[in-house]
């Protein structure tokens, strides 16, 4: 096993944008997550993603709207690559003013921007991670795709050790395309979705298509993209342009959580239907995905 070489260490503190929250973050990013990063109390530590740079972060809050910073790294990484990652992560780079000025009296919205001011959308900045965990996702409980993506990151990911302790990071599609339906069908994955991933994995690693590519695309173009692939349908499409592509457009009229928060706020009897949300979601047009993270959240 390596071992990490990261012999300097840099401190400085990180503050947020107006109208975020660590205490709302938080909520998010301690929901599920032990393997790629891991949250202790109210701090996170990480082995940096290959793509942000060699480094390992410590990440703890001053208070709710700043935060103290702390890299480890053997040269080489800057504070803004960390930085960026950040904000990919949390979209921070969103000015939220103009969503809760225009939803503050919404039927629907309104006690959750009361009750949630400050959350942001907790995505991932790794586009194959985010594709991978949709499509492990798809008709399963959270916990249980969780559960395959941690077995998937320890059988493929690479791993290395730091201060005493065993850290990995989440397999490059490179990597994972090498592997056959028959190793993932061992992790309890099912046969179409263990084919489903490693089509993924080849056409990212064979340059078929990136977060790049993807993010020069207009959200239609993203949705055409993704649902070319094999077992990427609407509601994995559009969760990844939610959370890893920061398409504001993004409406995963298919969610059952948001079905579920749907019908209670509206008092039915029954969940509503997809053509109902997509009809619903006309008066949130232009803010449909953070429409859907904070109707989650109610």
């Amino acid at each position: 096993m390596t071992i990490l070489p990261y012999h300097q260490v840099e401190s400085w503190d990180f503050g947020f944008p107006p109208l975020t929250s660590w205490r709302q973050l938080m909520r998010w990013i301690d929901r599920w997550e032990r393997m790629v990063y891991r949250v202790e109390g109210e701090s996170i530590r990480m082995w940096l993603p290959a793509e942000v740079g060699e480094g390992f972060l410590a990440i703890s809050p001053l208070h709710d709207q700043a935060l103290s910073l702390r890299l480890f790294h053997a040269g080489g990484l800057n504070r803004k690559a960390v930085e960026q990652h950040l904000r990919a992560w949390w979209d921070l780079d969103r000015d939220m003013a103009p969503f809760f000025e225009r939803f503050a009296n919404d039927g629907l919205l309104r006690e959750s921007l009361k009750t949630n001011q400050g959350a942001r959308i907790v995505g991932f900045p790794d586009l194959f991670e985010n594709l991978v965990l949709g499509i492990l996702g798809q008709q399963v409980n959270v916990a249980f795709a969780y559960t395959l993506k941690q077995r998937l990151t320890e059988a493929f990911g690479e791993v290395a050790e730091f201060q005493g302790e065993t850290w990995w990071r989440f397999p490059r599609p490179a990597t994972l395309a090498e592997a056959s339906v028959g190793q993932l069908r061992e992790m309890q994955i099912s046969q179409r979705k263990a084919e489903y991933v490693l089509g993924v994995a080849r056409a990212m690693a064979g340059n078929e298509f990136s977060k790049e590519s993807l993010m020069a695309m207009d959200w239609a173009g993203q949705m055409a993209t993704l649902t070319a692939l094999r077992g990427i349908g609407s509601w994995t499409a559009q969760y990844v342009c939610m959370k890893c592509l920061h398409s504001i457009r993004a409406f995963p009229a298919g969610d059952a959580g948001l079905q579920n928060a749907v019908r209670d706020l509206l008092a039915m009897d029954r969940k509503p239907t997809e053509a109902e949300l997509i009809e619903l979601s006309a008066q949130w047009e232009g803010w449909e995905a953070y429409a859907v993270w904070f109707l989650w959240m109610s």
